[in-house]
């Protein structure tokens, strides 16, 4: 029997308190001038301690 390959979260599935949806979201996280996929390193680390590398925006909302 071969394992399944696990499913992928989607992007609508992290819900509004995940460390990503709110680096992302909130304007007052970073400051001023401060590029998104910058912002969006430093929240995810700040948060969960894991390092990324952020490769493209997938949605802007």
């Amino acid at each position: 029997m071969t394992p399944k390959a696990p499913k992928a979260i989607g992007w609508d599935k992290l819900g509004p308190g995940s460390p990503l949806t709110t680096a992302l979201r909130s304007k007052q996280q970073h400051t001023h001038g401060e590029d998104i996929c910058v912002a969006t390193v430093r929240e995810v680390k700040e948060e969960t301690w894991v390092d990324l590398e952020f490769v493209e925006v997938l949605a802007f909302m």
